[in-house]
């Protein structure tokens, strides 16, 4: 028996039964018994039963808001029969279809009517349709990814890791990704910051299609963020408490005050909620703090909007969809910051470690806000268009809390040794890449280390094993903590088919967030990238724990494709699968070389090189 969701056929679920008789003589008959089940979320009447297919139109129970468009729904799928009859000596393959469409953007005007047709597109083509889906796949895994040689049980957590993140988005399909992807109704299927952090740099390195159809996403969806952003009260209103929401519930804006909230009040810009789903609205459960206090995610947006510009050099992108992102999400935290002239400070806020609560001047709130605010003005400097001059004291002035005497920064003011649950402030060092020192990077990766919960989720230790192959080179130590930690980063798959939790001892499945950290710490931390202003970085790199070889392969940089694979040897090979509109070339010390479809170059992976476009800036 084979059950598959149709990789090109995008609304086809397809199960083929395979009946062996032909090592019997005698004839074989299977019953069969229908087991329709019912839905609680929808309600279905049926419009056709034919001998062959039954379509069915139904129209979702509750929409997510009160005024939110009732998504309507057109299932067709073909008729079961009550026997399998098979003759003795003979193999017979049964193929039961079903078409799903939806009212959702992107999908279908007439659900019912498309799906029929695509049943019927499916039933005249039954016999090529797994021959279509593997080819389609074929394609999507030529296209990029991560091979590790001499560690078959390694390889085959990077490949299925790869495949689960690859099976939940869609380049046609421009929704986000939620925590338990498409295997489990985990925190609801709404999308947090796990996607834009966690999920999304993998795919831009291989799949940036892919990728950029997450972040249309939140471009789609900004008057959710927008009004998210009017119905908090904060100091323009004189309140006396941490900023708080006015919503009286996730279906709109409390009547008190107007529509948009207390005249004056709120803030302005984009902010993004924390948790997100069809209306692009808060949707975060009543009773969660988070929903109010962890407001980070828009400064993760801005990131990820940042890091698809310096990987694509997409121009009118940036224009059109990533500028409006970024200087939205700089406007709102203008708007959220307190103080001045010169000193400025957040407060009320969770920070990624949610063990924290309220708190002021988190490091990593912090330093995306800053990172929001600069990357505004810089791209408005460059596409001419004029932005307020105080966001860069705004930014100048937002601290990073540091402790001196013990030299680690501070998770928050007031920070002491309390537990927390996961990567917080060592995600300064990556993937923020906030300009330290590297005794203090060192410092914050071993303060932190020991006081993390470690049953908390797996991200935590890709991000500190890419943070100890960072300090390699003037600690040799690291590189065995870098190897426990990583080890640890993939401990939460579980066999046989390495589906991940969210812990060790279960929690959410199958938990991608934790597939994005992990794979991460692959081609960040052993594979040695890095993504930068106008380059793309390969630092010393290093072979996977117990392993022969590693090949990264269709790294997309500028519409150019690269395979860059290191041994045994202490080699590391750059090769161009696919030529770009421009010219890249290599920046080492050993020169300024010209990477051309054909001409594979080869340097030392100890060596430190640079891609960029056109000319080396030495």
């Amino acid at each position: 028996m084979r059950w598959y969701a149709h990789r090109s056929r995008r609304s086809l679920l397809v199960l083929e039964v395979v009946v062996d008789n032909a090592r019997n003589d005698k004839e074989v008959a299977i019953k069969l018994v229908a087991n329709p089940g019912t839905s609680q979320d929808v309600s279905f009447r049926a419009l056709r039963k034919h001998t062959d297919y039954t379509l069915l139109s139904g129209q979702i129970e509750e929409p997510e808001e009160r005024r939110s468009q009732a998504v309507s729904v057109g299932v067709a799928y073909s008729t079961l029969p009550d026997v399998i009859e098979v003759s003795g000596g003979d193999v017979e393959t049964v193929t039961f279809l079903m078409a799903v469409r939806t009212t959702i953007q992107g999908d279908s005007q007439y659900p019912a009517v498309d799906a029929l047709q695509d049943l019927e597109g499916a039933i005249a083509a039954k016999h090529s349709l797994f021959h279509e889906h593997q080819q389609e796949w074929q394609k999507i895994w030529g296209e990029g990814g991560f091979e590790v040689g001499g560690n078959v049980e390694l390889a085959a957590v990077v490949n299925s890791s790869m495949y689960w993140l690859l099976s939940s988005a869609r380049a046609d399909w421009p929704w986000s990704l939620s925590p338990g992807s498409l295997a489990s109704n985990g925190y609801n299927g709404h999308s947090f910051w796990d996607c834009e952090t966690w999920m999304f740099p993998p795919l831009l390195l291989t799949h940036p299609i892919v990728a950029r159809s997450l972040l249309e996403y939140r471009h789609r969806h900004t008057a959710g963020a927008a009004l998210k952003a009017l119905s908090y009260r904060g100091e323009m209103c004189n309140a006396s408490a941490p900023p708080a929401p006015l919503l009286s519930s996730f279906g709109g804006v409390a009547s008190r005050g107007g529509g948009g909230g207390i005249a004056g009040c709120g803030y302005e810009g984009l902010m993004f909620p924390w948790e997100s789903a069809f209306t692009g609205n808060e949707v975060c459960p009543i009773a969660g703090s988070t929903c109010w206090f962890e407001q980070h995610i828009s400064g993760d947006v801005a990131f990820a909007v940042w890091q698809y510009y310096e990987a694509s050099g997409d121009e009118l992108w940036r224009r059109s969809v990533g500028f409006p992102l970024v200087a939205g999400i700089a406007k709102f935290w203008a708007s959220r910051v307190s103080g001045g002239p010169h000193s400025f400070s957040i407060a009320g806020v969770i920070p990624p470690d949610e063990y924290a609560y309220n708190v002021t001047n988190s490091a990593y709130t912090n330093a995306v806000a800053r990172f929001s605010l600069l990357t505004a003005l810089e791209w408005g400097e460059e596409l001419g268009i004029a932005l307020p001059s105080e966001w860069a004291s705004i930014a100048n002035g937002l601290p990073i809390p540091f402790d001196r005497e013990r030299g680690i920064h501070l998770e928050y003011d007031g920070y002491t040794n309390d537990t927390i649950k996961q990567a917080d402030v060592i995600l300064l060092g990556f993937p923020l890449m906030v300009p330290m020192q590297q005794s203090r990077r060192k410092n914050d990766l071993i303060f932190y280390s020991e006081v993390t919960d470690p049953n908390g989720p797996a991200m935590t230790w890709s991000m500190t094993a890419v943070g100890y192959l960072e300090i390699v080179r003037d600690e040799p130590s690291a590189f065995a903590k870098a190897a426990y930690y990583f080890e640890r980063s993939f401990a939460n798959a579980q066999k046989p088919f390495l589906v991940w939790t969210e812990t060790p001892t279960g929690g959410t499945v199958n938990f991608i967030t934790g597939v994005g950290g992990f794979l991460q710490g692959v081609a960040f931390g052993y594979g040695g990238l890095r993504l930068r202003a106008g380059v793309l970085c390969f630092g010393a790199a290093h072979l996977l724990p117990n392993s022969t070889s590693l090949v990264m392969r269709g790294i997309n940089y500028h519409g150019a494709s690269l395979d860059v694979s290191m041994d045994a040897s202490g080699e590391r090979t750059f090769s161009v699968t696919k030529a770009g509109p421009n010219q890249l070339v290599l920046c080492s010390q050993e020169g300024q070389l010209l990477l051309l479809p054909g001409s594979p170059l080869v340097l030392s992976s100890e060596v430190p090189a640079n891609v960029t476009v056109g000319a080396c800036s030495w």
